[in-house]
């Protein structure tokens, strides 16, 4: 059955609903029936009436979806329950029973009272987040309602809502009203105004000033009604008479024609959009069955949905794609061509990318191996400017040799040399990785150099305790002003005996030279490199050199003649 359909169906129903309702109510007034059947009549229009109700309760809590619209929407329909309850007990199940009969009857405005206000509540909430919560200071609004209220079930006592006359309190004797129902009246159009006018400002419905007349053509004939009523129309009294069930009507009728127009927002409405939408799409069954379907949905095989459910199934320009729905599936199809040749795009971009990111690693190789050139080229070039003079007197003493005898004499000079070129080397390449060096790298280069020395047969020893590390610039600064001394006494020096002692970050390179008076010139002209201090003594032929690293020492200790 189709959605129109089924609405018209509803109303339908409705309105034989309450004709029959309305017939029951007749019956008794027309035909003389046993009371038996009279009560049974008015029992069953009762239970119509309360159907009717609970089957409106049943549709808002499907159909409206905002939590704080739905409560006070179900609040009003439990209140219209109890309204209707309250009413057939009074008028049923009491009887001669007065008093209670006249607590049921001012009962009646419990529900009067507190539904404008509920709806007012509802129209606040309207366009709001969905866990809005209502202002502190609207709940303020109660007060005012539960003091009418109170007001009107204590009448018996002051009598200031309805006044009976010869002041006996009757729920079936003439009476008038007092102050009270005026300020009842007045208190239920201010709420009733109220909403209306923030329904009309809080929809956002299109077209909200013609269809704000759908839920104010009942309101008109409710207020008709009453004046009607309260005017005491003896034929309305007879054939219309039940004011309790007409308002209920009337109110069902506004809040259902606020749903209908859209003033208040419902869950209805989606099939058309469904169908509308450009989205070829459709909802299936378990049954795989169509149940709604787009206006362009195209028609799918059986195999097809089956093949859909793994895996997405390729229609050339568009994509088929199922998903699993509570009670069935939907199937939709995407328009993928927009998508094609983005990923068309992006693999011609990835292929040029690849091949700047090529030719950009080549070039980052490129570099690095020319930076390492670089780097091997500052090396050779530090290593040069330490050894240049060794380089230069190995390649002399190489060209110098007129015969054997002293060829083999300059080789074994080379020897030293070469050992000093070698250990200078290496102790440059350490200072790179570090600003301090372990002193026993200064005893491994003099003992290689030591060894070197006994070529030249020169009688040698060294001896002394290295510990901790030296700066740099101090290690290679030692090594650098021995080399200079034993290459000035080299071929005039018999003798040498080293004693090195290193501990916290200082150095201490003893020397006891023999030699003859030649050698001991050249121990008096030595110069230091560096930071180096030094300290020597000559006597007759030997002297003592003392080569401080790290360490300051006096003026007077420096030259000891």
């Amino acid at each position: 059955m189709e959605k129109s359909t089924r609405a018209e169906f509803s109303y339908v129903i409705f309105f034989l609903a309450i004709l029959c309702g309305y017939v029951f109510r007749l019956l008794p007034r027309n035909i003389l029936l046993p009371g038996d059947v009279f009560m049974g009549l008015d029992v069953l229009r009762s239970a119509i009436y309360m159907e009717l109700v609970l089957y409106w309760i049943s549709s808002v809590k499907k159909r409206i979806l905002y939590s704080a619209v739905r409560k006070y929407l179900l609040m009003i329909g439990y209140l219209l329950i109890f309204w209707l309850f309250i009413r057939t007990i009074k008028y049923l199940f009491l009887g001669n029973m007065d008093f209670l009969k006249s607590l049921c009857w001012y009962g009646f405005y419990i529900p009067m009272l507190f539904i404008p206000l509920f709806a007012l509540y509802l129209a606040v909430c309207l366009g709001q987040p969905e866990h809005y919560r209502l202002p502190k200071y609207l709940y303020s609004l109660v007060f005012p309602a539960v003091v009418l209220c109170l007001l009107v079930l204590t009448n018996h006592i002051h009598q200031c809502v309805f006044r009976f006359e010869n002041g006996v309190p009757s729920s079936d004797g003439n009476y008038y009203y007092g102050w009270g129902y005026k300020m009842i009246l007045a208190w239920l159009s201010m709420e009733v105004l109220i909403f209306f006018v923030l329904l009309f400002i809080k929809s956002h419905v299109p077209g909200r000033k013609k269809r704000i007349w759908l839920p104010m053509i009942p309101l008109g004939v409710g207020i008709l009604y009453v004046g009607l009523y309260l005017s005491g129309i003896s034929f309305l009294r007879t054939y219309a008479g039940d004011l309790t069930v007409m308002m209920i009507l009337v109110i069902l009728a506004i809040c259902e024609g606020c749903i209908k127009s859209g003033l208040i927002p419902s869950n209805t409405g989606y099939e058309e959009l469904f169908e509308a939408t450009t989205i070829g799409a459709q909802i299936l069954n378990q049954n795989k069955e169509v149940c709604f379907a787009s206006g362009n949905a195209k028609q799918i095989s059986e195999n097809v949905l089956e093949e859909a459910k793994n895996r997405p199934i390729d229609l050339g320009e568009e994509q088929l794609l199922l998903a699993p729905v509570r009670g069935g599936a939907v199937v939709w199809c995407e328009d993928v061509t927009d998508i094609r040749c983005v990923l068309k795009q992006l693999e011609a971009n990835a292929e040029q990318l690849e091949s700047s990111r090529s030719l950009l690693q080549a070039e980052v190789d490129l570099k690095k191996k020319q930076s390492k050139l670089d780097e091997q080229m500052q090396f050779c070039n530090k290593i040069t400017e330490y050894t240049k003079d060794q380089i230069d007197q190995i390649k002399y003493w190489l060209e110098d040799s007129k015969n054997e005898q002293q060829k083999w004499e300059n080789l074994k000079k080379i020897c030293v040399l070469a050992a000093y070129v070698k250990r200078m080397s290496n102790l440059i390449l350490l200072c790179e990785e570090s600003d301090f060096l372990p002193a026993k790298e200064l005893e491994y280069c003099l003992r290689e150099s030591v060894e070197n020395l006994k070529v030249c047969k020169i009688a040698v020893s060294l001896s002394g305790k290295c510990e901790g590390v030296l700066k740099k610039q101090d290690l290679i600064a030692l090594y650098e002003t021995y080399e200079k001394l034993m290459e000035q006494i080299l071929g005039d020096v018999d003798a040498v005996l080293l004693h090195l002692q290193s501990a916290n970050r200082q150095a201490v390179l003893k020397l006891n030279i023999a030699g003859n008076t030649r050698c001991l010139s050249h121990v008096r002209d030595i110069a230091v490199a560096g930071n180096i201090q030094i300290r020597k003594r000559i006597q007759n032929e030997e002297c003592q050199v003392q080569l401080y690293a790290g360490k300051e020492i006096g003026k007077n200790e420096r030259n000891d003649m």
